[in-house]
């Protein structure tokens, strides 16, 4: 018997330690999230293509050479001078190598420009990144909030069913003695069974949202059941004053990331235009001359270079138009990011304030319509009362905790849709903002 008891407390304690609490899902789904790969993977291609810019700005060294095997003797060497007894020498096999240093002195800002745009498209990725943990966050907090939202109000439905079936018991033994007609039994199946629809409906429904957070976080569905998960309780205070939010909003990550790239596009019109102006470029080059028989010779050369493109189609005029057209673009794109965002925090933060009201009205309701039933049961049980006024008392009660339940959770979703769009919605927020209770 001790043993059966100590496994049944292990067993219990084991069951409390694998439930997951709000954190570990958004953990999980960070670490799973596709959403999150693929914005770290193209903030990792970013910062290499600013790395890549910046290796212009020192010079280029290269190292090349070649063998060649020809049919008739071929000049193995440059032709410096002619003398009688300086005479060039012929072979059939000639091989050469060199090194050749480059710089550009000038290309009218186009490297600058491309260091520019490459730096703010890397902190644009950089921002993408941050954006995308936080909308899996979002989309992590929303799944757990709804499985537990679905779960109280199948408990709803299973009270009330549990309540019709004494209600049905206790008319068939009624019935059975003549002290009640058959309507009331028929009254109480026909109640019953639209409780049971209804019920079945809830239990799908929950079954639907426990899957989309298993899917979201990448486990078996068994570990994201209603029973796993910790109930959440918001603390109740309100949200920070709007314009707190509205300037957290201002430089959140998603505004941040349309903000930069069109920062970084605008660079694109001047590494446009610089095809423009001419190019000056700075060259050494060292160069070794041999046959297959001996080296023969080494020469070096230095020299400056100017660039300049008279004709080209007008493909320098087309390539500016584009860039401005793709800097107005994502000009464009951050205002209505900025107008979206302003949007959804107007939207987040009245979402919050009907929530929370609602929380406090049906809180009342849901205490009242539970008093109603037990007063109609007693009426009914001392025949003061009528069947349908009991069966209407449950409907209403059901109803009540199952608004109830939608507007605890919306409450919490909201206060975290608002922490989002602020920019501000991590691990950490979600850890110290929700009291977790086992």
């Amino acid at each position: 018997m001790r043993l059966f008891v100590a496994l049944a407390v292990a067993s219990l304690a084991a069951d409390a330690s694998a439930q997951m609490t709000l954190a570990d899902a958004v953990d999980r789904a960070l670490a799973k999230s596709p959403g999150v790969a693929t914005a770290d993977a193209e903030w990792a291609a970013a910062r290499a293509a600013d790395d890549e810019s910046r290796s212009a700005r020192l010079p280029g060294l290269t190292l090349g050479g070649s063998a060649s095997r020809y049919s008739d003797p071929a000049i193995a060497t440059p032709i410096h001078g002619l003398t009688p007894l300086n005479l060039p020498v012929f072979d059939r096999t000639l091989l050469q190598s060199g090194v050749n240093a480059s710089y550009v002195l000038f290309d009218a800002g186009a490297r600058s420009a491309r260091i520019i745009e490459t730096s703010g498209l890397s902190s644009s990725a950089q921002a993408s990144t941050e954006a995308a943990r936080q909308t899996a966050a979002m989309r992590a907090i929303a799944a757990y909030a709804t499985v537990l939202a679905r779960a109280a109000m199948v408990d709803a439905q299973d009270a009330r069913l549990r309540a019709f079936a004494a209600e049905l018991d206790r008319v068939t033994q009624f019935e059975a003695v003549g002290r009640a007609p058959h309507v009331d039994r028929l009254r109480v199946e026909a109640a019953a069974a639209a409780a049971e629809a209804e019920r079945i409906s809830a239990a799908a429904k929950l079954d639907a949202a426990e899957r989309e957070l298993a899917r979201l976080l990448d486990v078996d569905t068994g570990e994201t059941r209603a029973a796993k998960l910790v109930p959440l309780e918001d603390r109740g205070d309100d949200l920070p004053d709007r314009a707190v939010l509205e300037q957290q909003a201002a430089n959140s990550p998603l505004l941040r990331q349309a903000q930069l790239r069109a920062v970084a596009q605008s660079q694109s019109i001047a590494m446009a235009s610089a095809a423009r102006w001419p190019q000056v470029l700075a060259s050494a080059n060292q160069q070794s001359f041999a046959t297959g028989r001996s080296v023969l010779e080494h020469d070096w050369n230095a020299g400056v270079q100017l660039r300049f493109s008279l004709f080209d189609g007008g493909a320098t005029s087309a390539r500016v138009a584009r860039a401005a057209s793709a800097a107005k673009a994502a000009d464009e794109q951050f205002q209505t990011v900025r107008l979206e965002n302003a949007v959804a925090l107007d939207r987040a933060i009245a979402d919050f304030q009907q929530n929370r009201a609602a929380v406090t009205s049906l809180g009342k309701a849901a205490e009242r319509f539970d008093e109603v039933v037990r007063i109609e049961k007693l009426r009914l049980d001392n025949g003061a009362g009528t069947q349908t006024d009991y069966l209407r008392a449950e409907a209403d009660l059901v109803a009540a905790r199952s608004n109830l339940a939608a507007a605890k959770y919306g409450l919490i979703i909201s206060r975290a849709s608002a922490a989002r769009i602020a920019g501000v919605l991590d691990r950490d927020w979600v850890a110290a903002r929700f009291g977790e209770k086992r």
